[in-house]
């Protein structure tokens, strides 16, 4: 339309003295075409405007998963550049090394009974009754493999009917998603009884709570038998709506003390130097015990829209937090506590970063440094 109109204005008549009263009248319409025109492109600036306005306040806000695709992203790009494994997002995939980071700052780990530094060293004589076998790294429960002895000299799987032989657990750790070394470790007990413990998954932004997961698992790496129930920091219901894809079990009780196991989750997060860690515990028979630290939650981490932007909004915060605390001298890394912590790799098998022979490059301080200022301010304390 703009178009015609702006062709139209530009066809100005020829006057001669036969046609005055003819160029007048054109001199009048061209006047009301450009009057027209200008209101017409006066209409559109307001229009595009407005569309403007409402593009930006209905716009895509930062979600949870983006961020967790966006995280997978720089994992596969830093796998190329740091060999070394100098990032924290490398740092943090080794189970070994997880329980090492823990154990350095107070918090109980599961009895390691036996590592091997290959699968062809494996050896199950001498296990214990109950017992579990994992890969240093691997995720989603693949590398994780809970066994029973039996008395034909097999194993059966705890939270399971397989039945395996020797070759068969073998053969379960060749999977190429995972890697060595690989250990064995108590299975787990917990005071309500059953074959496989609930455990607690603590979604953590550098010491704040996103929420509490609390997941039990009929069987073993099933997640489709899964049921699971959120709460958030202070222990309330997140409702049965918040997790559309899985099943929510309302009935699934948090420990007593639920209080004790967020603040070792709000520890181990400020501890690790990355604005988002899951931190795993279970509860035992012997209180809160250490399970793992994932730095991407497998599964499609559906959540309720306005729960998912929630997450998405304290992942940005803890980025904030964690920078502003570099800035005021907080090293870049994983930092380990002064408790005692076993050295658990076997001989030639230390993880990547770690040179054979030498001790864990990661800095060492008190916990009061950085890991228990509160809400993970960006005020160093002093020790003491």
């Amino acid at each position: 339309m703009f178009e015609e109109l702006r062709a139209r204005v530009g066809r100005r008549p020829r006057a001669t003295p036969r046609q005055g009263d003819l160029a007048a009248e054109r001199a009048v319409e061209t006047e009301e075409l450009r009057s027209r025109l200008a209101a017409a492109e006066q209409k559109l600036a307001e229009t595009q405007a407005s569309v403007h306005h409402a593009t930006a306040a209905h716009a895509p806000v930062p979600h949870f998963r983006r961020r967790l695709h966006d995280m997978g992203r720089d994992v596969r790009y830093l796998a190329r550049v740091d060999p070394e494994a100098a990032h924290p997002l490398l740092r943090i995939r080794r189970k070994l090394r997880n329980y090492q980071l823990a154990a350095s700052h107070g918090v109980p780990i599961p009895e390691v009974v036996a590592v091997w530094g290959e699968l062809g060293s494996l050896d199950l004589r001498g296990m214990p009754e109950r017992f579990v076998i994992k890969s240093d790294s691997g995720s989603t429960g693949r590398g994780v493999l809970p066994l029973r002895r039996r008395d034909d000299g097999r194993f059966q799987m705890v939270g399971g009917e397989h039945v395996f032989s020797h070759e068969d657990v073998v053969q379960f750790f060749r999977d190429p998603s995972l890697g060595g070394p690989y250990f064995a470790e108590e299975l787990l007990v917990q005071p309500q009884g059953g074959e496989l413990p609930d455990d607690i998954k603590f979604y953590m932004f550098y010491g704040e709570v996103g929420h509490v997961m609390l997941r039990r698992m009929p069987v073993h790496a099933d997640l489709r038998r899964s049921r699971v129930r959120l709460l958030d920091g202070d222990g309330a219901d997140l409702g049965e709506d918040i997790v559309p894809n899985r099943r929510v079990d309302s009935t699934i009780e948090p420990p007593d003390c639920l209080a004790e196991y967020i603040e070792i989750a709000r520890h181990l997060s400020r501890a690790v130097a990355l604005p988002f860690v899951r931190v795993d515990v279970y509860e035992t028979t012997h209180g809160p015990m250490f399970g793992e630290l994932t730095r991407g939650p497998g599964g499609k981490q559906l959540f309720r829209e306005d729960h998912d932007r929630h997450l998405a909004r304290l992942w940005g915060q803890a980025q904030r937090r964690l920078d502003l605390d570099v800035i005021a001298g907080r090293p870049l890394d994983h930092l380990r506590g002064e408790h005692r912590a076993p050295d658990l790799y076997p001989a030639g098998h230390a993880p990547p970063g770690v040179r054979p022979g030498e001790e864990d490059p990661s800095p060492r301080m008190p916990c009061e440094t950085w890991c228990l200022d509160d809400r993970g301010g960006h005020r160093p304390k002093k020790a003491g």
